[in-house]
């Protein structure tokens, strides 16, 4: 079985310590009040989007190669709400173009413990990630927003990356919208410094995931 290690805790069974470890992830957030903004943004939405549904809550991460920043973002989120016992999130990523899922995110969440696989037989190269519960691998592929295997209704669309959110000024069916924009580790791509960056961008995420999902987990 994988052992998902997360930033700042190194531990997988979240659902059983959240009152051990969020006061200190909720600390860092109050430190930067305009990141925490967006963060808090997003909970509400997710909140809220729970009161009109009353089933299934689904957030898609948007950049624009849908290869490197949203599919990291998809994977921490899914992980840490599977293992908060959150079964109502199911989260997506995709981009304004389509391209593949990034050798150097995968390396990055290899790092942190989480298992990824080549699918064979798929016309588009496709990864099943297996995180602290082998059973329900996700599927991460590069896909535009009209995939079919997307939403396309009533689901919370968070842009991770400044050009996305240019470039979809709409994106037809969300429910809202959150802009929560990550540095691309693109630019350290063949340096000697790529996987130190990846790491970090990777780390970043899922700490700002163990806020937000650590938030859903206190409301219910």
């Amino acid at each position: 079985m994988p052992f998902v290690v997360y930033p700042l805790l190194g531990v997988k069974g979240l659902g059983q310590s959240r009152e051990d470890w969020f006061p200190e992830v909720q600390r860092i957030f109050s430190d930067v009040p305009e990141r925490q903004i967006a963060l808090d943004a997003l909970v509400g939405a997710m909140v809220d989007l729970k009161k009109v549904v009353d089933e299934t809550v689904h957030v898609v991460f948007i950049c624009t190669h849908n290869s490197r920043r949203s599919q990291l973002a998809q994977v921490w989120a899914q992980c840490i709400a599977d293992d908060l016992g959150i079964d109502f999130v199911r989260c997506h990523s995709a981009g304004t173009e389509q391209t593949s899922f990034h050798p150097n995110a995968i390396q990055a969440l290899e790092d942190r413990g989480f298992v990824v696989k080549q699918v064979d037989g798929k016309a588009i190269e496709s990864h099943a990630v297996y995180g602290a519960n082998p059973v329900h691998p996700l599927h991460c592929f590069s896909k535009t927003l009209e995939a079919e295997a997307l939403p396309k209704q009533d689901f919370i669309a968070v842009t991770t990356c400044d050009e996305a959110d240019r470039g979809c000024p709409f994106i037809p069916g969300a429910f809202r919208r959150i802009a929560l924009p990550y540095s691309d580790p693109k630019v350290s791509d063949g340096t000697p410094s790529a996987r130190a960056i990846y790491a970090e961008r990777s780390s970043e995420i899922a700490l700002e995931m163990l806020y937000v999902l650590g938030r859903i987990a206190g409301s219910q």
